[in-house]
């Protein structure tokens, strides 16, 4: 992944600005909350990284790293909480427990239960995402999720499980299509062969050619990601 796409358009200074910001001094400003969530975004990427690569040691300081970020993380929770920024369907992150599962599976070295772990943190940013961000900018993270969660399925042969997260792609998709329709219709026309060929790898069970589709729908959220981008 080029960037994370919890923040789009934060800048590398936003980043080292999260790693230094005390939890009090989170007051739920735009500034803040995007510094935070590319930064603990960005840990997420990089730990599914080093998983993937056997990396373990790695990732497991990653997770630190991660955990060093919750107090902040419950603090914009907070904020979100009383500003009534949440979704009535969604509930605020709970973190310790998905660090929980996530540590215990890096002590296992199992790759797979590992980044499907790994995943789950990603996922318990969304809400948080939902509360400080753009719809398109929570679109996009939330098909960097569902994508990578569909890869992993589909590698286990969990097929019940790919199929879902294929369909919360185009669920999410669908709600950024008409912009990249107008501004990138090739890139549009890509994402849709891209969507029919995965539907097509999981009804016949490809293993390989499902997760190597995934793997080219994960670069294409980055271009989604460049694409709005560019064009705020």
């Amino acid at each position: 992944m080029k960037a994370t796409r919890l923040a789009i358009g934060v800048t590398v200074m936003c980043a080292a600005l999260a790693e230094s910001l005390p939890a009090q001094a989170v007051t739920g400003s735009s500034a803040q909350a995007a510094a935070v969530l590319h930064q603990a975004g960005n840990i997420t990427d990089k730990l599914q990284d080093d998983i993937a690569a056997g990396r373990w040691d790695a990732a497991q300081k990653k997770l630190f790293a991660f955990q060093r970020m919750v107090p902040t993380l419950d603090s914009l929770e907070q904020v979100a909480e009383a500003g009534g920024r949440f979704n009535h369907r969604d509930e605020g992150p709970e973190f310790p427990v998905f660090i929980d599962s996530l540590a215990n599976r890096l002590e296992d070295q199992r790759r797979l239960p590992a980044l499907t772990s790994a995943n789950a943190v990603g996922r318990a940013l969304l809400p948080l995402v939902a509360a400080f961000s753009t719809p398109a900018q929570l679109a996009v993270a939330h098909l960097d999720v569902a994508a990578r969660d569909l890869r992993y399925t589909a590698e286990q042969g969990s097929w019940a499980a790919a199929r879902s997260a294929l369909r919360e792609i185009r669920e999410t998709y669908a709600a950024v299509q008409p912009q990249l329709v107008q501004h990138a219709p090739n890139l549009n026309a890509t994402i849709e062969r891209r969507l029919a060929d995965l539907a097509g790898a999981l009804q016949s069970h490809l293993h390989v050619r499902a997760r190597a589709l995934a793997g080219e729908f994960l670069e294409d959220v980055d271009l989604i990601q460049s694409t709005f981008t560019d064009d705020h």
